[in-house]
């Protein structure tokens, strides 16, 4: 079965509340695993039937909620640049190779130099892939590309895409777990006559789906597209939501989870159905703009070397 879980920051500690199957109703489970009590930003990603959680400085966890397992990543021994001064994660995705039957992690790591003072001098970015099989890291040849923050990222049949700027512009980045090679595609077009942003979703098993919506205004106009057959399609024409700030993620190809904004200190879950056109409050709340949600199919993989949750 797969459920649906959100990551919140209470301004303290990082928590998971698993949705219930009915999503709209029944009780929701909350609880907060002390491997996120260390870190003050965490970002989720999810294959199959495990979850990854990242942070700034590189550290990624792989978890297994059916079995309350989890596993620490040992740290990458993929050499720096010379005289570098900071390093600092930049981002990282989860996924499965199809070909090796193995779960990979693609990790972008921002490498800086300063000078004696601290100023900023030059950067370059390492792509670093590591193995579950092998338990191991390597480094991934790579175009130099900065991620979109709060765009969305998504691993759909054997690829991991997420949302890049190049010089040349926004694009999609798809990574291939297999054959461990990069390609770029356009996004969908703008909503006509906004400033637009997209947010990246899986739409389902076999295709990346991204979400089209305007910036700033008090009502905001929200598209669904879709990308197949290399060109994108729109599933759903405009829709016009009141007081909601971003997407976070989509159910079944209809159910949209976004974030709307109650106050500066708070903000909580709603979830608007694109066939029936309701938008639904779930009493999920959290600081505004740390609310994040992803999914996971309950499964008895057993993670190695793991140890329990709590």
């Amino acid at each position: 079965m797969e459920r649906l879980v959100v990551k919140r920051f209470n301004g303290n500690n990082h928590h998971l509340t698993v949705l219930s199957p009915q999503i709209l109703y029944g009780n929701h489970e909350t609880f907060n695993p002390s491997f996120m009590h260390k870190y003050q930003s965490m970002s989720l990603n999810s294959c199959g039937g495990l979850l990854s959680f990242d942070d700034f400085n590189g550290n990624i966890v792989l978890c297994n909620l059916t079995t309350q397992e989890l596993k620490h990543l040992p740290p990458s021994n993929v050499p720096c640049p010379p005289g570098i001064t900071r390093t600092i994660s930049h981002g990282s995705g989860f996924g499965y190779d199809l070909k090796s039957k193995d779960y990979k992690v693609i990790t972008y790591m921002l490498h800086y130099w300063e000078d004696e003072e601290g100023h900023y001098l030059d950067d370059t970015t390492k792509v670093e892939l590591y193995s579950l099989g092998s338990n191991s890291w390597k480094e991934i040849q790579s175009p130099h590309s900065m991620i979109c923050p709060k765009s969305g990222s998504a691993f759909v049949n054997g690829s991991y895409y997420r949302m890049a700027c190049l010089d040349s512009g926004v694009v999609v980045e798809s990574f291939d777990f297999s054959s461990e090679m990069f390609s770029f595609f356009p996004l969908p077009p703008n909503i006509e006559g906004s400033d637009c942003a997209f947010h990246l979703v899986k739409f389902d098993d076999s295709s990346l789906g991204a979400v089209g919506y305007e910036r700033s205004g008090s009502t905001k106009a929200f598209e669904l597209w879709v990308w197949r057959e290399g060109k994108w399609g729109r599933v759903y024409g405009v829709a016009n939501l009141y007081h909601v700030e971003r997407p976070l993620g989509l159910r079944n190809g209809r159910l949209l989870f976004l974030e709307r904004k109650m106050s500066d200190h708070l903000s909580h879950l709603v979830v608007y159905d694109w066939i029936t056109k309701e938008l639904k409050k779930l009493e999920i709340y959290d600081y505004p703009g740390y609310m994040s949600i992803s999914s996971y199919v309950e499964s008895r993989f057993a993670l190695p070397d793991s140890k329990p949750i709590n």
